[in-house]
């Protein structure tokens, strides 16, 4: 008797190789047709997963400018808040205004410190202040350019001529997904060559949502 996986030769009356937990074959020419029909099918599975379209890994994060702009805004409220906040405490501190008991190095050293650091917090706040008005031009702009995006996409395109291109619709609904997901970016790309990539990974989900779930 034969493992027709590892080919370890039994004695008669065992069914079952120890390794490989699978029956045996009374003859070694069995064993090698098994093998190479085990091996045949394992290179039909390789050849069909790679005709399969595979989700794509790495994906880019987005960030609406829009979204950018109103954090920037909340952060750079926050820093110029702490900072002024903070050189008044001083100042009253010092003026005496505010007595807090310490020995006359200690409130050298910690006027230096907490000094410093409120007014680097002044200066992030005014940093971000600066940019506010370019990030809010940039999120005006973006937002303009979805709205031409999918309004020029869905008067260009509808579900079946998407579905037209689609080299295999009969497949599973994960595979079809991707399938149109790339002739969409395709079709996207046709017309907008220069689209970053994270932007234009959005407008394409934002595009088939609308397409093929409404």
């Amino acid at each position: 008797m034969w493992c027709p996986k590892c080919k370890n030769e039994y004695v008669k009356g065992i069914t079952e190789c120890a390794d490989c937990h699978i029956p045996l074959v009374e003859t070694l020419a069995d064993a090698e047709e098994f093998y190479e029909k085990e091996q045949q099918e394992a290179f039909n599975e390789e050849e069909q997963e790679e005709d399969v379209v595979t989700p794509k890994t790495g994906g880019h994060i987005y960030v609406k400018k829009e979204t950018a702009y109103e954090d920037m805004k909340s952060t750079a409220a926050t820093f110029l808040c702490i900072g002024t906040l903070g050189i008044v405490f001083l100042l009253l501190w010092g003026l005496g205004v505010i007595r807090l008991q310490m020995e006359g190095y200690m409130k050298i050293l910690m006027f230096l410190v907490m000094g410093t650091l409120f007014v680097v917090f002044l200066i992030i706040g005014i940093r971000y202040q600066m940019r506010l008005k370019s990030v809010k031009e940039e999120a005006g702009s973006e937002k303009q350019l979805t709205e031409e995006i999918i309004s020029w996409f869905l008067d260009t395109y509808s579900a079946s001529d998407i579905d037209a291109e689609v080299a295999d619709t009969l497949v599973g609904e994960e595979q079809l997904y991707f399938q149109r997901y790339e002739v969409m970016e395709h079709c996207l790309s046709s017309r907008y060559p220069d689209l970053d990539r994270a932007y234009q990974d959005h407008m394409l989900e934002e595009l088939y949502g609308r397409i093929f779930q409404n």
